[in-house]
């Protein structure tokens, strides 16, 4: 079954299809240095490696059958919740991570290296558009009300 790459420009260097992190880019003839690291400390670093682990445990098993039935399931969700990748932009004291969008750029990176597009887009509009307009646009009763159940997946 072929499986559905979705293109980010967060994660540009996915779409290149740079998997080491030393290699060289050529993009219209020119050649830059990857600089996939830059803005990344230690936390993102550790982050990078527990989504692709989750990642080829979690989701490269059954990524196949998933795209095939069209749904993503909420188990799934749920185990991301729990290690706080749907948090990943909420302040620590609205009980997420606290990362900003670096963080964020670094599980959509992980994610699109995955190609299952179901897992990443389902993912994304979890952590990268329902939880942000939450915050900036929610009063404090929608906070309290629906932010718990985006950061834990359901």
């Amino acid at each position: 079954m072929q499986r559905n790459i979705i293109p980010s420009l967060l994660s540009v260097l996915v779409l290149f299809g740079c998997s080491d992190r030393k290699e060289l880019l050529f993009v219209e003839g020119a050649c830059l240095e990857q600089f996939a690291s830059a803005g990344l400390d230690e936390e993102h670093e550790a982050l990078r490696a527990q989504v692709r682990r989750f990642v080829d445990e979690q989701v490269r098993p059954y990524g196949d059958q998933w795209e095939e039935d069209g749904k993503v399931p909420r188990e799934l969700l749920r185990s991301m919740g729990d290690l706080g990748l749907f948090g990943i932009i909420t302040p620590t004291e609205l009980g997420g991570v606290g990362m900003g969008m670096m963080g964020l750029v670094v599980l959509a990176e992980e994610l699109g290296r995955s190609t299952f597009g179901g897992v990443t887009v389902t993912v994304m509009v979890h952590a990268a558009m329902a939880s942000p307009h939450l915050l900036h646009a929610g009063n404090e009763e929608q906070l309290q009300r629906f932010l718990p159940g985006i950061l834990s997946g359901e």
